[in-house]
């Protein structure tokens, strides 16, 4: 019997809740262990005991003093991870950034391509899409900055 199921025979908590106890069901726990002690009896419950939590083993290979002082004798092997090679767009032009004039009649230096996500010198396109903020498809893009009347 666990102290809840013990509490709930006397009607003091719930059979199979969860959460903390009343101050009431906490006082009689506290009178029962008094009762208890000073009769030399165990108390009508028993202590849940917790299994312990696995330890988890880390991934270099290597044990540590700590890892020695808990028991742990061998990690498992590292994992090693195959290098990812980059591949680089090259340059399709010297330009690194355009402008766009905004639905605001603002000049707009933009420095990556809308439709691929690409800088400027690197865009795939014959020439490079605004940002759809700034208009999309339908906005002209120029190199050089235009003057705004």
């Amino acid at each position: 019997m666990t102290k809840r199921e013990w509490l709930a025979a006397q009607g003091l908590a719930k059979a199979g809740a969860r959460g903390k106890f009343s101050t009431e069901a906490n006082a009689a726990l506290k009178a029962e262990q008094a009762r208890c002690e000073a009769a030399n009896i165990p108390p009508p419950w028993t202590e849940v005991v917790k299994p312990e939590p696995k330890r988890k083993k880390r991934n270099s290979g290597k044990v540590t003093a700590f890892e020695k002082s808990q028991g742990i004798e061998q990690t498992d092997a590292p994992v090693r991870k195959q290098p990812v090679e980059i591949v680089s767009v090259p340059k399709r032009r010297e330009e690194t950034h355009a402008y766009v004039i905004d639905q605001h009649n603002f000049v707009v230096a933009i420095m990556y391509c809308g439709g691929c996500n690409k800088s400027i010198s690197r865009c795939t396109h014959d020439m490079p899409i605004a940002p759809d903020y700034l208009g999309g498809k339908n906005s002209p893009v120029s190199f050089e900055k235009p003057v705004v009347v």
